[in-house]
């Protein structure tokens, strides 16, 4: 009820009050130090002070949950006694359960949106994953290696310490890598070198098969130029003709 102040303090350590399940009350400010247990219904801001303080949630089965703060810093606890196995934390928005955070493997799925972010997305040296669908709408940067060696281009690959690029291509009625060039006025395919001792060729065109009955490189050119044009010595080292 009223009294004459508008503050009542229940300490925990020298006593309690307690009403029947009906009972009901109101206080300007309600200052507990201890647990609250059984339902409460708070109409305005509930405020935990204390160098850590905290908010618990003990279910019946004794794998309790926990919201703290210490600092600068919030932490969610899902079991944080680690009493059960499987334990997650799920995001529900409306009535759908949209993420969840996966304890036994730390996996956060989520359900029914995609990851947006206007910063970066990164991982170790040995992070893994897999996706169905991976699109960027700026450019896609991978490195193997020195991570200083970077560019505009819309896929960017640099590797010092493995091949940059490995297909292993099985579809019988489409090729390996399509280059549509229709609309650009430079080249479709450009392959640079400035190494002046390299101990390979530039470009290797290998069919590995003694049945391989296809021509190894085909050019077609329907316009009024050169289907080949090379500005230096040819050399034919195989029986045929030029």
């Amino acid at each position: 009820g009223k009294g004459a102040t508008e503050v009542a303090r229940i300490d925990g350590m020298n006593g309690s009050y307690s009403g029947s399940s009906a009972s009901t009350g109101s206080f300007g400010s309600l200052i507990v130090d201890g647990v609250i247990q059984g339902d409460t219904e708070i109409g305005g801001d509930l405020t935990i002070t204390d160098a850590t303080p905290a908010l618990t949630f003990n279910d019946t089965n004794e794998h309790p949950s926990r919201i703290s703060g210490n600092g600068s810093h919030v932490t969610f606890q899902a079991d944080y006694n680690n009493t059960g196995a499987g334990s997650r934390i799920d995001f529900e928005i409306d009535g759908t359960n949209q993420a969840r955070l996966y304890g036994p493997t730390g996996d956060l799925t989520l359900y029914n949106g995609g990851l947006v972010t206007a910063g970066n997305v990164s991982g170790s040296s040995t992070s893994t994953g897999s996706f169905g669908k991976v699109e960027a709408h700026e450019r896609i940067s991978i490195f193997s290696g020195l991570k200083s060696n970077q560019n505009e281009a819309a896929l960017s690959i640099y590797s010092d310490n493995r091949k940059a690029i490995h297909i292993d291509h099985d579809d019988f009625d489409q090729p390996a890598v399509y280059i549509d060039n229709s609309n650009a006025g430079h080249h479709g395919l450009q392959v640079y070198s400035n190494a002046a001792s390299p101990s390979n060729p530039l470009v290797n065109f290998t069919a590995d098969h003694t049945s391989f009955d296809e021509p190894v490189l085909y050019i077609k050119n329907d316009g009024t130029s050169h289907g080949l044009h090379v500005d230096s010595d040819f050399v034919v080292n195989s029986a045929g003709r030029v």
